[in-house]
């Protein structure tokens, strides 16, 4: 971009108006381009503050058309600015344009089309283009990269289009915020078929003369990049393509870069898919954190001559996780470097191709052939200074808010420690030191019935309030919380950094996204969850063109039964029964499904399954603690209970496997029905503060209670997430944790509930028979479960060196094999995923 600098008036005018060289400033008029005769003498000149007006010069834009069809014709570029159509001169592949004097704010589009050829490309506003061309009034291609109309332009252009609900962008603003939205696996797919239709490498479908036009037909086009094999040859296409916006200097990289893949427009993201956070340190060097735990991910940064930012690693740069296919095995992951090559530069928002390449070792098999791969992504990016609210923490201390807990993870094949997200919290964050959490663990027990999750964990906090950084330091991690930008300051999307050492000893961080909200729902009555909603999952993810749109429903009847919809375009609608009530102010929906020989179906309890003949049983529980309102929405804790039970031998007590999938946060939109009115909600943020109560000593404790929220559990040790009550043999995963889980071998033959009855409001269920009862009845006899008194009575269990023992889970999945066909000892290892419907299946790690 040219610099233009006035040392006089005469300079300047001479600079900005070529045309207008040797003709006397005072013989021109503001907005015409004809010399008129000169004032007299005495005629004052006519000024804008101390400057004479002086009249805009027209602006030229020169650009070119890249993926044409081999022997194209025809090409014919055209430029819309506001409204107004201009016809570029075109030589070659090259056009040129002259667009006048547009108004500062009309967005600027240029629309290329030719053999088997429609590329359109999003320049952006008249007064940016303005200011790229500084003195000549010209643009071209290496000062502004949107003026090369390619495949990625138009896929971009069209991907927030959709994400603005078809039409084009109104402002610079609105364009950049839908880049965010359009930064994900689509544009890569989109830009990819529409290089593919021209160029014949995937010949178009019948009817259809080129890949905008396909494009348009959304059905279509979803069929032609369903082809086989079409998705993996368009992996790297954008890094490789001719477009992009190289970096000149390593300075233009903000000091801490969030890089994020497709969040949903106009709509606070619950989470992120692929997410970094660069971080230039003052060595120079970089760490490069991703939303995947690391061992010291720092990098040397690099500039080629291209314009691709390169990272080569100065750390380890290492992860270890479990692989599931095609075999079971432990992997150690090391990063071999990063290649950012940036596609479009934006004024906030920019967009990236990022290659990466890894080398995984078996750790199962040391003899095994270390394995280089490659992996593509597309980010969009931003300065965390741009994107994130210093006034984002109100009423802080003194409220309660959750926040993700992060914490050192004990699980896998391997069975070592790692850093994870481990639950969805709600944080008291107090003025003295005495801060925790509240809520903390399972909602269900161990026979998967409502419970009050009592357990609590300390941490210490602190704020930056000048960056608007908060701090929550516990036991095991230290995690830096940003509040991104958002409509509210009670409710929105924050970003975290977290740290923790791992069983070795190293140090291991990991970048993420959530939402936090303040705790404003006093209760829940009876008939609050009775009507129609609309899960918040399937509502706020970023809008995906290529890939078939779904969504999720719940239908809840006021007698205690419903229905879950999950509805997949273009496919046919699936339903489930549940059954749902209200336990301690949270919802419990519950569906059971039972295994028979001629396959599964759904039954109203693991009683009636078994009766009927069924070889096992699964339940899955989903708890919504709403917290907080908002229009028709309902933002609160989301956790997702499975229980998986397999009908024993004739003499031997029951097993079966408690896991919690998932702890995160969400919201449901009532669309109709009670659900509209039911909730009470606090009419003004006094009264969500007067809410909370007030904090008093316990008589004869060490911890606090709320007045308004109940008793802290505590020991005279220290303040713990209890594990659940347990009767017999039993091996844990570490304690409220998000792949926690439970394993019994036998039921408490005490309870005279089925721990699957789960058919109605607990008020109106009727006595089911014990299972355990009715087990025994069918084996014969009475069966004999290990266990003590005092476990059966330990609602809280202090540390101990035999309690760190216990949080080991003894043994590993094995070799792959058939789920259903393993050992009940292998079998109850193997971890329950959520598909895309929401709903649970047991997979090998």
């Amino acid at each position: 971009m040219a610099v233009v600098a006035m040392a006089s008036v005469a300079a300047f005018a001479a600079a900005l108006m070529p045309e207008f060289r040797g003709i006397p400033a005072s013989t021109r008029i503001s907005g015409s381009s004809q010399p008129v005769p000169a004032a007299t003498p005495a005629a004052a000149i006519r000024v804008n503050g101390s400057q004479p007006r002086i009249p805009i010069a027209a602006l030229k834009l020169s650009g070119e058309v890249v993926g044409l069809a081999p022997q194209s014709t025809g090409l014919a570029v055209t430029v819309t600015v506001g409204g107004q159509t201009y016809l570029a001169t075109v030589q070659g592949n090259k056009y040129s344009a002259n667009i006048g004097r547009p108004s500062p704010l009309d967005m600027v589009i240029v629309e290329a089309k030719a053999t088997r050829v429609h590329y359109r490309s999003v320049l952006g506003s008249a007064d940016r283009l303005r200011m790229l061309a500084g003195s000549d009034s010209q643009v071209v291609v290496a000062e502004h990269s949107s003026l090369r109309v390619s495949p990625y332009s138009t896929a971009l252009s069209w991907l927030v289009r959709f994400a603005l609900g078809g039409r084009d962008a109104a402002s610079v603003a609105e364009f950049e915020q839908a880049m965010r939205s359009a930064a994900n696996r689509d544009l890569e797919t989109v830009a990819y078929a529409l290089s593919a239709a021209a160029s014949g490498e995937w010949p178009l479908p019948a009817g259809f003369s080129n890949g905008y036009q396909l494009l348009q037909a959304r059905d279509a086009f979803r069929n032609y990049v369903e082809q086989s094999g079409f998705q993996l040859a368009s992996q790297g296409y954008l890094f490789a393509q001719q477009d992009a916006a190289p970096v000149k200097s390593i300075s233009e990289i903000p000091d801490r870069l969030v890089m994020i893949d497709g969040v949903p427009y106009a709509e606070m993201p619950l989470t992120a898919g692929n997410l970094f956070l660069l971080h230039r340190k003052a060595d120079g060097s970089v760490d490069l954190h991703e939303n995947k735990p690391l061992v010291d991910p720092n990098y040397a940064i690099g500039l080629d001559s291209d314009g691709v930012v390169g990272l080569q690693p100065n750390g380890a740069g290492v992860r270890t996780y479990d692989r599931t296919a095609p075999s079971p095995g432990i992997i150690q992951r090391t990063s071999l470097g990063h290649s950012l090559r940036r596609l479009t530069l934006g004024q906030d928002v920019s967009i990236w191709a990022v290659r990466s390449v890894w080398r995984d070792v078996d750790l199962w098999n040391p003899g095994a052939t270390p394995v280089t791969l490659t992996e593509y992504r597309t980010l969009s990016s931003t300065a965390l200074a741009a994107w994130s609210r210093s006034d984002g923490w109100p009423g802080t201390p003194g409220l309660r808010r959750t926040l993700p807990w992060m914490c050192m993870q004990v699980g896998g094949l391997s069975q070592s420690s790692s850093l994870a997200e481990c639950d969805y919290v709600k944080h008291a964050i107090n003025s003295f030191p005495a801060s925790y959490t509240v809520e903390h663990g399972w909602s269900v027990d161990e026979q998967m019935q409502p419970q009050v999750a009592f357990g609590t964990e300390d941490f210490t906090w602190s704020l930056d309030a000048a960056q608007g950084v908060l701090r929550i330091v516990n036991a095991q991690t230290d995690t830096s919380f940003w509040r991104l930008a958002g409509q509210y300051r009670s409710l929105g999307p924050v970003l975290y950094l977290a740290s923790g050492r791992d069983d070795t000893g190293a140090v291991q961080t990991m970048v993420g996204m959530s939402l936090t909200m303040v705790e404003a729902i006093d209760s829940l009555p009876a008939d609050a969850a009775v009507g129609d909603w609309q899960s918040g999952y399937s509502a706020s993810g970023a809008p995906t063109y290529t890939f078939r749109p779904f969504e999720y429903l719940l239908f809840r009847d006021s007698n205690g039964s419903g229905t879950e919809e999950s509805r997949t375009h273009g496919l046919p609608v699936t339903t489930f029964p549940l059954n749902w009530t209200i336990s301690n102010d949270g919802i419990y929906d519950r569906r059971i499904t039972g295994q028979f020989s001629s396959g599964s179906r759904y039954v109203g309890s693991c009683v009636e399954a078994f009766n009927q003949g069924a070889s096992g049983c699964a339940s899955r529980i989903r708890y919504f603690k709403p917290l907080l309102k908002t229009m028709d929405r309902y933002y609160g804790i989301e956790e997702i209970y499975t229980q998986t039970m397999y009908a024993p031998p004739p003499g031997q007590a029951p097993s079966y496997s408690n896991y919690r999938v998932v702890s995160r946060p969400s919201f449901y939109a009532c669309k109709n029905g009670a659900c509209m009115s039911g909730f009470v909600y606090p009419g003004s943020p006094a009264r969500v503060a007067a809410s909370l109560g007030t904090l008093s000593m316990m008589a004869g404790a060490g911890g606090m209670a709320d007045s308004n929220q109940g008793v802290r559990r505590t020991t005279p040790g220290r303040a713990a997430i209890p594990r659940l009550r347990y009767v017999a043999d039993i091996s844990f995963w570490p304690r409220g944790h998000q792949s926690e889980r439970l394993r019994m071998s036998g039921i408490d033959d005490a309870s005279d509930d089925c721990p699957d009855c789960g058919g109605v409001a607990k008020s109106k269920a009727p006595k089911a028979v014990s299972l355990m009862a009715w087990l025994s009845a069918r084996n014969g006899g009475p069966q004999t479960i290990a266990g003590s008194a005092a476990d059966a009575d330990s609602d809280v269990i202090p540390e101990t060196a035999a309690d760190a023992a216990d949080d080991k889970d003894p043994g590993s999945a094995g070799p792959a094999g058939d789920v259903a066909s393993m050992p009940v000892a292998v079998r109850d290892r193997v971890p329950l995923e959520v598909g895309p419907d929401d709903t649970a299946t047991q997979r090998l790690r």
